[in-house]
């Protein structure tokens, strides 16, 4: 083992441990806690059992849970577990295509990045996030086949629907690269499981988006002004709460337009 490999696996542990300390659970996941519960007891993916109503919005990491929670039949010490072996699995990622002194720079900004670390667990699909974006990236860097990059794409947008915001600027980029049917052709079959979903959803729920969405994009009787005003709130909150995590966002896009 070379000595940079030493200090890898040194920031990984340091990494891991932080994770353990700060893990818990949050009560918004136990809207899907309870959904997996029923439909583990053979009432269906609901909230209450004589409705059928999607009140989750991830479907993939919901489905991860319940194939877990299947298996130990317990909630809180299984989603842990889970949520920090998907955030160990961003941190392994990125500790492996991490060169020379980059991966020292990779462990500060995680370290004291306050959004990263609350939510490598909370019970919410963040960790699974981290790990297919990061994933996704390195699928792009290595410039793998538009199918392939297309699926990684198709599961991040299966676990929350706005990550489509994401990946349609690289994929519309691979298809200006590589303008052919065939190409689409492939982006389309990355999609068939979010595709799958979608079908399912409208035929169980009869709805292509959680109940969620309508509440919080579509009924909301809120001026505009007023939600423009809260998002700068919110931006500003954020610089004096987790003073790292927004500058490197503003400084990786900078990079990429570079």
């Amino acid at each position: 083992m070379t000595r940079t490999q030493g200090l890898k696996g040194l920031g990984v542990l340091a990494l891991f441990g932080v994770m353990v300390q700060v893990a818990w659970l949050c009560d918004d996941a136990y809207i899907t806690f309870r959904t997996i519960d029923n439909a583990l007891a053979g009432y269906g993916l609901r909230w209450n059992v004589v409705e059928r109503v999607w009140t989750f919005t991830h479907p993939l990491w919901m489905m991860v849970l319940t194939v877990f929670v299947a298996v130990t039949k317990e909630f809180y010490y299984t989603v842990l577990a889970v949520s920090l072996g998907c955030a160990m699995g961003t941190v392994l990622v990125l500790a492996k295509v991490s060169k020379g002194h980059s991966f020292a720079l990779v462990f500060v900004v995680l370290l004291f990045s306050k959004a990263f670390m609350d939510f490598t667990s909370s019970g919410l699909e963040n960790p699974l996030a981290y790990l297919l974006m990061v994933v996704f990236v390195v699928m792009w860097v290595k410039d793998k086949s538009t199918l392939i990059l297309s699926l990684v794409a198709g599961l991040m947008v299966l676990n929350r629907m706005d990550h489509l915001l994401l990946v349609v600027p690289v994929l519309g980029y691979r298809f200006l690269q590589q303008p052919s049917w065939k190409c689409i052709g492939q982006g389309v079959l990355g999609f068939t499981p979010f595709i799958a979903w979608e079908c399912f959803a409208l035929a169980y729920y009869g709805s292509f988006f959680p109940n969620t969405a309508y509440a919080k994009l579509w009924s909301v009787d809120v001026a505009q002004w007023a939600l423009v005003k809260a998002g700068i709130k919110y931006f500003i909150y954020s610089l004096l709460l987790d003073p790292v995590t927004l500058p490197v966002i503003g400084l990786a896009v900078l990079v990429a337009l570079r």
